[in-house]
């Protein structure tokens, strides 16, 4: 009786490890799936990102997907999804700068209302808009050639105030010229290449003007005589100087 007891604890015995190994070895199983599933999934989150970003093409995706366990049906399903919405996401020019494009003549007038239509417009809608942006490409376009007409009358005035301004030096310098010929007994082209030698000297010495080198090398040549002394250059320079100190003052 003894013996038969000990025996039906035992079979229990080995029944009770069977169980516990049989629940450890489905524990193990599960979690082995739970982990492949969780790798499985973060890997086809990773490849839709990759579509979206437009780093990888559908079959390469699809080709990744069936490696990650996934069935071809699967596979070209999900990255079918992931291309849609990528081309849902995509940014598509405002209408603001199809106009712009269409100033800059990027596209022509048959393009900008197909891809206003694209962006859901009807086309009466569409050819309303054109119509709208080619007027502001007119008024743009006349601005711009008023501005243009406007910069070349200013320059057309500068031009004639630069002209007017050097005949006056120039008949100054000449009127110098002649008198300090005189004065000093010389031919009026030597006299002419003193005053021109004077008042380049002193414009670059006193960093003056063109119009003060010349008023400075006037005044010191009609004012030059014989028994001065002095050379037109020094007389030059000493009229230079007081006027340098009368603009410091000033």
């Amino acid at each position: 009786m003894t013996c038969g007891v000990q025996g039906f604890a035992a079979v229990g015995e080995v029944m009770r490890e069977r169980a516990l190994l049989a629940v450890a070895t489905l524990a193990i199983d599960l979690a082995k799936r739970e982990i492949a599933a969780k790798s499985q999934a973060a890997c086809v989150k990773a490849t839709r990102v990759r579509v979206l970003a437009a780093e990888i093409s559908g079959p390469t995706a699809e080709a990744d997907l069936i490696g990650f366990g996934l069935d071809q049906d699967q596979a070209e399903l999900l990255v079918r999804g992931w291309t849609c919405e990528r081309a849902a996401k995509e940014k598509r020019p405002s209408v603001g700068q199809l106009c712009e494009w269409r100033q800059q003549g990027q596209i022509d007038d048959l393009a900008y209302v197909s891809s206003l239509q694209n962006l859901g417009y009807d086309l009466d809608e569409a050819q309303r808009i054109a119509t709208s942006c080619g007027i502001k490409l007119n008024q743009r376009l006349f601005r711009e050639q008023k501005q243009r007409e406007a910069e070349l009358l200013r320059a057309a005035k500068a031009a004639e105030a630069a002209q007017k301004a050097k005949l006056t030096r120039d008949a100054k310098l000449l009127k110098a010229a002649n008198a300090y010929a005189v004065a000093a007994g010389l031919e009026i082209e030597q006299a002419s290449a003193e005053l021109d030698a004077a008042r380049s000297i002193v414009r670059q010495e006193f960093e003056l003007s063109l119009n003060q080198s010349v008023e400075v090398v006037v005044i010191a040549a009609v004012n030059w005589f014989p028994g001065l002394g002095k050379s037109l250059l020094d007389l030059t320079r000493e009229y230079t100087r007081g006027f340098v100190e009368v603009q410091e003052t000033v």
